[in-house]
């Protein structure tokens, strides 16, 4: 006499559902970047449309002749901020807007915040480790400046500024001071830490060099 084995019907139970479970939780990974990146176009050509009077901003072809135009203005002032003219009328719009008293301190906070965080004008000195948020945590985070005498002085402690992203926007974050002796230097390059704060942890090495390999053969 046979004896049913009562963890069979589970057993198929679960080669069944884990097949669909694994595709619906892929299907939320994919869809999570498609559906931010629908919202910022949404924004995007919302804010253009604005610009258009009515009844002309509810048409259709209003959102294409408006991408157009954006597009062929941020062509145009890469093309200015190449040449000799364009660099000095570029810095007399800049020196005039440093001028104005509230508008200064927003151009002049997104300009650092953009140069920042462009290839060609890092700020960021060193990829580093601090603890966070507790002492048995470690948190990846750019180093900004070796000093600050401004926080040393009244601490008496030999700070250094980091900045501590967050996941998976790595715009936005925390600046902290700690003390020097806290850090832990990394190998990572600026590159490769952006991509595994935006991958959440999830890029291991290997993809990390190659990624960072195609973006020097497509440079070069």
């Amino acid at each position: 006499m046979s004896i049913a084995n009562p963890n069979k019907p589970r057993s198929l139970w679960k080669s069944f559902f884990n097949p669909w479970k694994a595709y619906f939780v892929t299907g939320i990974l994919v869809s999570i970047p498609l559906y931010v990146t629908a919202l910022f176009l949404v924004w995007i050509d919302r804010m253009l449309r604005s610009f258009w009077p009515s009844p002309y901003n509810e048409k259709l072809y209003i959102s294409i002749v408006s991408l157009i135009v954006l597009v062929f203005f941020i062509f145009v002032l890469g093309a200015l901020s190449h040449s000799i003219f364009g660099r000095q009328m570029l810095a007399l719009g800049d020196y005039f807007l440093n001028k104005i008293p509230i508008i200064r301190w927003v151009y002049s906070t997104v300009k650092q915040v953009t140069e920042a965080f462009s290839s060609g004008k890092s700020a960021f000195k060193e990829v580093v480790l601090i603890r966070y948020p507790h002492d048995k945590a470690w948190a990846l985070a750019f180093l900004t400046a070796d000093s600050n005498s401004f926080i040393d002085d009244p601490t008496g402690e030999d700070l250094v500024s980091v900045f501590m992203p967050t996941t998976p926007n790595p715009t936005s974050g925390f600046l902290i001071f700690v003390p020097k002796r806290d850090i832990v230097k990394t190998m990572f390059t600026v590159d490769q830490a952006f991509r595994l704060i935006i991958s959440a942890g999830t890029i291991q090495k290997t993809e990390l060099e190659e990624a960072e390999g195609k973006a020097r053969n497509e440079q070069a």
